[in-house]
């Protein structure tokens, strides 16, 4: 999927296991060695670990075409529950966005079950934009309007809670960053 539609990143909000509990297989390489997936080759070109998340730039290879991928995973999601801090995931969602390009080609997002902190990350990345680009935001009818093509996205009330914290944040500290 990721080489078919020339996917440029990937973010993972989970960990692989929590709890004691498999929340998503490892499915890139482990270390420098590549994994081969069929004809795709995968090899990590380099890591960079901070305290909630790990940024990896990998490279893909199919035949003599080659594909830069970069990996975000934030590891401090609760499988159960929601950050911890408003701060540290605002961080997480503009580092994601400040390295991505609009013509580098769709990103995939993940957790271990497609809707919770998957549609509580896309939610808060649409509205952090909406607000840079327009001044307001309509929480409510955004995650209404994602639900309408994936059901469940933002499947907890925890999670609704957090974007609001989120974005009440944001506004309250002024430090919109402009992305138009």
């Amino acid at each position: 999927m990721i080489w078919e539609h020339n996917a440029r990143a990937i973010v993972m909000l989970t960990k692989c296991v929590d709890n004691g509990k498999d929340m998503c297989d490892h499915y890139w390489p482990k270390n420098t060695e590549p994994m081969y997936y069929g004809y795709l080759k995968v090899q990590v070109i380099s890591e960079t670990k901070s305290g909630d998340w790990i940024v990896s730039k990998f490279m893909l290879t199919m035949g003599r075409q080659g594909r830069a991928l970069t990996h975000f995973q934030y590891t401090t999601w609760p499988a159960w529950g929601v950050p911890d801090n408003p701060q540290k995931l605002i961080r997480f969602v503009r580092l994601v966005r400040s390295n991505l390009n609009n013509e580098d080609g769709p990103i995939v997002i993940h957790c271990s079950s497609g809707v919770d902190q998957t549609g509580t990350f896309v939610a808060l990345d649409r509205l952090m934009q909406h607000i840079e680009n327009h001044g307001w935001v309509d929480v409510y009818g955004t995650v209404s309007e994602m639900r309408q093509y994936r059901c469940n996205m933002v499947q907890t009330e925890a999670n609704y809670r957090c974007i609001h914290h989120c974005l009440l944040n944001v506004l309250q500290s002024g430090n919109l960053i402009h992305t138009n």
